[in-house]
């Protein structure tokens, strides 16, 4: 079914995958040259992608060309499902096609999402470096605009976890799992309902581990009790739970991996937790941003990053993705661009260390920037740069 792909004299695609990077994010992307092409073909060859990259890529993006600066964005997880919007996607699939000549080099390109919502991307120079910035448009919270938020989250549950106080959530889900094992067999069963092996059946085993190992930590506890809601918000159609790690000094004096294990265990928790009816209060389709704000003495106003107006903060986030099920990281990903967004908005607008600020830098995991700016119309833009891999 190659014959769908644009061919190659036309685009230089020979019907293989081109590996992206942007802002640690690491993807594969696909070009349809059939504006028609079905949605079954699209799975399936997204599957095979995932399968002959087993932990390379996290994400697979799909073009489908509609016009010359239009596309159709695609963005497929490793689990199957398919995402509304994935900003730092925009920017790779927007590098591929200024690469490949599919898109005239100083126009703007227009992705056009799964539910038809357009988004703008634009290549810019930037101390003699090229970045693309994404017009995400309008960031809401769920109290800016609760209506967008209907049928997300259980019926009475706004999404603001602190209601129920986080520590003592997080510690009773703990305890369940702990007391009964076999809701973690349930959840990762060894066979598909098909019949078939199931892929995720490795965390049944190695949760099971994880939380008996966290449970028995007093700093694990510590690292809970610093943990704050700060807000439910969506960019591009994907919802995102921001949570402050309030004390940076339990950060600093954690290692790479004890700090990893806890980040996994705490939204492993968060993902699948239940009211007293049993009832699943957060998606399975949830995103979960965690974040740490530290004051740094050599960055001032006089030191601005990429044109940045800026303060003496650094903020860095570390992301906790839905369906990415990536090994023993499980839904750890190097960055989010949407996630960035939704936090930058937040910080922005309610933080008192950024009043006056319509821009700031985000530092994910992956330790690269992205900018996340207000323009005056109140949309978000977000800036970062985008690398092709192999």
């Amino acid at each position: 079914m190659v014959t769908n792909f644009i061919p190659r004299q036309e685009t230089g695609d020979t019907g293989r995958p081109e590996f992206y990077e942007a802002a640690g994010n690491r993807f594969a992307i696909l070009l349809f040259a059939d504006p028609n092409t079905q949605d079954g073909l699209i799975s399936a060859r997204s599957a095979e992608v995932f399968q002959q990259n087993p932990s390379s890529i996290d994400t697979v993006l799909v073009l489908v060309k509609l016009d010359n600066q239009r596309f159709k964005y695609l963005v497929i997880e490793r689990d199957g499902s398919w995402s509304e919007m994935c900003g730092n996607g925009a920017r790779a699939v927007a590098k591929y096609l200024y690469d490949s000549g599919l898109a005239k080099p100083g126009q703007p390109i227009i992705l056009v999402t799964k539910s038809g919502k357009e988004i703008e991307v634009k290549a810019l120079r930037i101390e003699g470096k090229t970045w693309y910035q994404v017009n995400m448009g309008q960031v809401s919270s769920v109290e800016e605009d609760p209506k967008s938020f209907e049928g997300l989250l259980e019926q009475g549950f706004d999404g603001n976890s602190e209601r129920f106080n986080v520590e003592q959530l997080i510690l009773t889900e703990l305890d369940k799992y702990l007391t009964e094992p076999k809701r973690l067999q349930e959840l990762f069963p060894d066979l598909m309902p098909d019949g078939q092996p199931n892929p995720l059946s490795m965390y049944s085993s190695y949760f099971h581990k994880l939380l008996q190992q966290v449970n028995t930590e007093d700093k694990f506890k510590e690292f809970v009790q610093a943990l704050v809601y700060r807000g439910l918000y969506q960019a591009g159609g994907e919802p995102h739970t921001l949570i402050e790690i309030t004390n940076p000094t339990i950060v600093a004096t954690l290692e790479d991996v004890k700090f990893s294990d806890y980040l996994k265990a705490v939204s492993f928790l968060l993902r699948h937790i239940q009211n007293e009816q049993n009832s699943r209060l957060y998606p399975q389709s949830m995103n979960f941003m965690f974040y740490v704000i530290q004051e740094d003495p050599n960055k001032t106003a006089e030191q601005p990053t990429a044109g940045e107006q800026t303060n003496n903060f650094t903020v860095t986030m570390y992301p906790a993705e839905r369906g990415v099920h990536n090994g023993v990281k499980y839904d750890q990903t190097g960055a989010c661009g949407t996630g960035s967004c939704c936090l930058g908005n937040y910080l922005l607008k309610h933080d008192s260390r950024f009043t006056g600020l319509n821009r700031i830098t985000i530092v994910n995991r992956s330790g690269i920037p992205l900018i996340v700016a207000l323009d005056d119309e109140g949309n978000t833009q977000l800036i970062g740069q985008a690398e092709r891999t192999k």
